[in-house]
């Protein structure tokens, strides 16, 4: 499953969206558990091994959020701390249509990819965006 920037925004910012997001990953498992058993019953226990790992992976992400999550949102609790800092890094990404078009898409590349090939990825945005220039070098 992929997320981009503007995901995580509004899985944070809006109920229904996470919701929405809890939903498919549910559905994912279900799938992933499905060809788990094909995989099992076709003798490929390697690959059966390595879907159990990520079921599991996604499984502990779903009661992370259903479970967790949902105590942090208690009035008093550190919730409203996380979504007003993720509020306050993504916000100025999800207002800026240059910014979404570049961080809120799926990715064509991963940062270990990068690191693992010596591939250089340089961003330069500009005057323009130099706050958000900013809030990128400190992620």
């Amino acid at each position: 499953m992929e997320t981009t920037v503007l995901d995580v925004y509004r899985i944070i910012a809006q109920d229904s969206a996470m919701q929405v997001s809890l939903t498919k990953l549910t559905d994912c498992i279900t799938v992933l558990q499905q060809e788990k058993i094909q995989r099992d019953k076709a003798g490929e226990t390697d690959q059966a091994y390595e879907l159990g790992k990520l079921i599991t992976s996604y499984t502990d992400l779903g009661k992370f959020f259903t479970e967790e999550w949902a105590k942090t949102e208690e009035p008093g609790n550190t919730g409203t701390s996380i979504m007003s800092t993720i509020s306050n890094l993504f916000g100025p990404f999800m207002r800026e249509p240059a910014l979404q078009e570049t961080f809120c898409q799926p990715a064509t590349f991963t940062f270990n990819d990068c690191m693992q090939k010596g591939t250089i990825f340089a961003f330069v945005p500009g005057p323009e965006f130099e706050m958000n220039a900013r809030l990128i070098g400190r992620c």
